[in-house]
């Protein structure tokens, strides 16, 4: 985060699991891959406006579906706890028609939240630097956005390497 615009006033991570304080921790005998999964959170103040919000960052399972489902719920069971305004970043490994977005959006939507990306078509390029319509990036927020000035940044492979297998992803949002 930009300090020099915003103040730390808390930060948490949690494992994505029945035991969230206890670090590796996973949902065993679901459709998980190996990795172990967290959400973090940075409760920000804006210097100026002194308007606090949440930052979340996900990164949900890439393997199975009922486990990302999960993964969401607990992500969105805090999201709906905090009463300030939040924004949700991250690779959600799963498809804007999934059951995993379409919680997200359905749990939220009570309290206003966007996908502010909702106009990208694609962010994974696996490397080969096409990312169809492949879309499993996101940024949702329930504080002032426009989607349509929301963009992916290409990785053009200009030096040889891809900087991620991703194309990251940009939203504007009034704090």
């Amino acid at each position: 985060y930009r300090k020099d615009r915003f103040e730390l006033h808390g930060f948490r991570e949690e494992w994505l699991s029945l035991f969230p304080n206890r670090p590796g921790s996973r949902f065993e005998g679901l459709d998980q891959s190996s990795c172990p999964r967290v959400f973090s959170r940075a409760d920000l103040i804006h210097k100026d406006s002194k308007a606090p919000f949440a930052f979340y960052n996900i990164h949900t399972d890439h393997k199975g579906e009922k486990v990302r489902l999960l993964e969401c719920s607990f992500l969105m069971r805090d999201v709906v706890s905090t009463s300030a305004p939040f924004v949700i970043a991250g690779d959600f490994n799963a498809l804007p028609d999934s059951d995993s977005i379409r919680l997200i959006l359905s749990t939220s939507s009570e309290i206003g939240t966007v996908d502010a990306t909702r106009f990208i078509r694609g962010s994974f390029h696996g490397f080969r630097g096409d990312v169809g319509a492949n879309k499993i990036d996101y940024i949702f927020t329930n504080l002032p956005t426009d989607p349509h000035r929301s963009y992916g940044v290409a990785d053009d492979d200009a030096c040889g390497h891809y900087y991620s297998d991703h194309n990251a992803l940009c939203a504007f949002v009034e704090v």
